[in-house]
């Protein structure tokens, strides 16, 4: 029963309109993140959680994505009094947003978020001893891990209209912080006293009177746990998205598309900063496969530029379907080069897209979108 309904609902996926299917449509930010966070003039039709709160919406669209960011792992050299220390780091990035156009208006509504975790852990020489007065074994082992987290998660909501051959947009973002640095002493410590009728001098005997001494049934009185936090904060602000879209028509219709982005505009004081940017950007699509994006930010007293290069292909031959392949380099700081790819099945699309990281094996993200 249950392998006949995923037969049924991949049918259902599959032969869906072709016009779903195009390979400029899927997950918003797994495109975009393939395309090198080109956003101020890369509509992108199906969504717009983290782009242009401008961009055109087409159809219903019900979207989710996840990612994997800055996974590392390190040994490191153990300090004095420890048996082996690593470092581990991991960030999880969950999203879903809805998007929908009202005649000349597009509403958009949706949640992304970020778990940034960094931990080193270590584990303390083990320390034992046997009292032979008191036939009574003691032992002690600590792991010792200390961890700096930060969950990042905002709520979205935006509206855009149309003007002519332009589209204004603004975004609500509701965004919440919550910051935990502190270390985490987990102990194991064990207790054993057996009776006065076994010969100590014999290993034998004496390994397995301390194991039968011990209590199985109630491992818990061994262990122990103390979270000491030195930091536990958590802020909630509201700030504002504003965006514009112009669009030109040169070898084809709205071919040529001009943008404006000020995003943070209220620059709200939150954990870790996020400071108002400023970006101006292009996009061209000569044809009916390919789509090229340029954008430029100021933020900070620093400029940076995203350039993004899309191409793609559908057909209905068989099944609707699509392809589409994205390349793009971010520079704030360092040079970031990104790569994605689009499989479009019907009115579903699932997109992969990865960034590079010079310290840790790059951002992975994964979404899929259905219209209907």
């Amino acid at each position: 029963m249950q392998k006949k309904w995923g037969w049924w609902f991949l049918g259902v996926l599959v032969f869906l309109p072709a016009s779903q299917a195009d390979w400029v449509k899927g997950n918003e930010i797994v495109r975009l993140a393939g395309l090198g966070n080109t956003r101020v003039a890369t509509s992108h039709q199906s969504g717009s959680l983290v782009g242009n709160p401008a961009a055109a919406i087409n159809g219903n669209n019900l979207s989710f994505q996840w990612g994997l960011a800055n996974l590392d792992y390190q040994s490191m050299i153990p300090q004095v009094g420890f048996h082996a220390q690593n470092r581990v780091s991991l960030d999880f990035l969950p999203g879903f947003y809805y998007a929908r156009p009202f005649g000349r208006y597009n509403l958009h509504i949706g949640f992304i978020g970020q778990f940034k975790n960094k931990t080193q852990i270590g584990m303390e020489h083990t320390r034992s001893e046997y009292i032979i007065n008191e036939q009574r074994f003691l032992a002690k082992a600590n792991l010792v891990s200390t961890y700096d987290l930060l969950w990042q998660s905002a709520w979205l909501f935006g509206l855009s209209c149309q003007i002519g051959t332009s589209h204004l947009g603004l975004r609500i973002k509701a965004s919440t912080q919550r910051a935990k640095v502190g270390q985490i002493l987990s102990s194991l410590n064990l207790d054993a006293q057996h009776g006065s009728d076994v010969n100590v001098n014999d290993p034998r005997a004496l390994i397995p009177a301390v194991i039968d001494s011990l209590d199985f049934a109630n491992p818990s009185q061994y262990l122990e746990r103390l979270d000491d936090s030195r930091i536990n904060q958590k802020i909630t602000k509201y700030d504002l998205d504003f965006g514009y879209q112009s669009y030109f028509s040169f070898r084809k219709v709205d071919d040529f598309c001009v943008g404006i982005m000020v995003e943070n505009m209220l620059q709200r004081r939150l954990i870790q900063q996020s400071f108002t940017q400023f970006g101006v950007g292009v996009s061209y699509q000569p044809n009916n496969w390919m789509l090229g994006g340029i954008d430029i930010f100021r933020s900070a007293q620093r400029f940076n530029f995203n350039f993004g290069l899309e191409v793609g292909t559908s057909w209905k031959k068989g099944f609707n379907g699509g392809l589409a392949v994205r390349f793009g380099i971010q520079h704030h700081r360092e040079t970031t080069p990104s790569l994605g790819i689009q499989i479009a099945l019907g009115g579903s699309t699932w997109n992969y897209a990865w960034q590079r990281k010079t310290t840790s094996i790059g951002q992975h993200f994964f979404g899929s979108a259905i219209r209907f």
